[in-house]
């Protein structure tokens, strides 16, 4: 299999950061600790001086003010994150860019990985690409109502591939892991062994054993994925009643 890494003359990189504030979980009291000022802007306040009204009046109260590339409040939905801060992103994969979406939370995180073959010029010249999303479950993977960031990719992945005049030479693979106590699963095999790390001349670092399962469509991922869910190790946090760990 080829690289899976950029041409050095490709080596450029592109960070972004966006910040999304969770609804109040059932028992929280909305105390406003954590507000978004604007499309870029959040102020956290300290939670004990928070509760205090003439403190705030008085301007008493400790408080942060953090600056991203998007802050959006806990009434977006993952279609405006995804709209907004991904989905140019997830477009330069199908020209053989490499795109990483991370979404980080306070109790766990899960990782994903689509792989996407191009042939670009010629039979000797393969270029490899991947997207890989890790995160949290509801961003991620939503509901049907609000699908998540990983839906969202695929729909705009097949979408590219289909309208593209060489899109029978596109091919789709996924594999789907998860890292549980510092082990690694493999959340595609029914009774997956611990997986180990190992690096790969042509590849770089891989995940020795990861099954890796052809797709045509992005049906087959979504049934993928929820085959993957059902087997995530899950427990109960002050966070959420049932995280993935």
């Amino acid at each position: 299999m080829p690289s899976i890494r950029v041409p050095a003359t490709k080596r450029t990189t592109t960070l972004t950061v966006a910040v999304k504030c969770r609804p109040s979980t059932e028992g929280e009291s909305n105390r406003g600790i954590i507000r978004i000022l604007n499309e870029k802007e959040v102020l956290v306040l300290d939670p004990d001086l928070s509760k205090d009204y003439l403190e705030r009046l008085r301007n008493n109260t400790k408080e942060r003010r953090y600056s991203y590339d998007y802050a959006f409040g806990p009434n977006f939905n993952n279609v405006d994150v995804y709209k907004k801060s991904i989905q140019s992103t997830i477009a330069g994969v199908i020209q053989g860019l490499n795109a990483t979406v991370f979404a980080y939370g306070a109790t766990g995180r899960h990782v994903i990985h689509f792989k996407h073959l191009i042939l670009p010029h010629s039979p000797s010249e393969m270029t490899s690409m991947f997207l890989r999303c890790c995160g949290k479950t509801y961003t991620m993977v939503g509901n049907k109502g609000d699908p998540g960031l990983m839906v969202l990719s695929l729909n705009t992945i097949f979408d590219l591939i289909n309208k593209d005049n060489n899109s029978d030479k596109f091919d789709v693979t996924c594999s789907y892991l998860e890292v549980y106590n510092e082990v690694i699963y493999d959340l595609l095999e029914k009774s997956s062994s611990h997986l180990e790390l190992r690096e790969n001349l042509g590849q770089g670092i891989v995940v020795a054993g990861l099954r890796c399962i052809k797709v045509k469509l992005p049906d087959k991922i979504l049934e993928l994925l929820n085959l993957g869910n059902s087997r995530r190790k899950t427990d109960t946090t002050e966070a959420n009643e049932t995280s993935s760990r």
